[in-house]
């Protein structure tokens, strides 16, 4: 039987529940997807009724609820070499594009300070 406790802040609610469903994530990674995660073992977890998350639903907890429900929790792996050497393409070209943008906005800023000492 769960303790009942008294009703937090919805704050401090959602920080209660966020944490509580981090821990099973950890627990369901470390004992290899043998840990349940649903609303139930989530209340639980929390120390609370679960009622309470469906009185007061917390949007941002229970859409990270479903999302790790829909992904059984655990980060998917590459399934093959092709898929490793795609996303690295992809996070090299995402680096191309921030290292551009940084270069341009450095240009800027020192075309700006180079006017600034000319103009005094």
């Amino acid at each position: 039987m769960i303790r009942k406790k008294k009703p937090a802040s919805r704050e401090r609610a959602e920080m209660i529940f966020m944490t509580a469903l981090n821990r099973l994530v950890q627990r369901r990674i470390k004992e290899g997807n043998q840990v349940k995660i649903d609303m139930t073992s989530l209340a639980e977890e929390a120390g609370y009724a679960r009622s309470y998350l469906y009185k007061f639903p917390i949007e941002s907890v229970i859409a990270r609820l479903r999302e790790i429900q829909s992904s059984d929790g655990l980060p998917k792996k590459p399934s093959s070499t092709s898929d490793v050497l795609r996303k690295l393409r992809d996070e090299r070209d995402q680096m191309r594009i921030e290292r551009d943008i940084a270069v341009e906005t450095s240009r800027r800023l020192t075309l700006d300070l180079m006017e600034l000492k000319g103009g005094l």
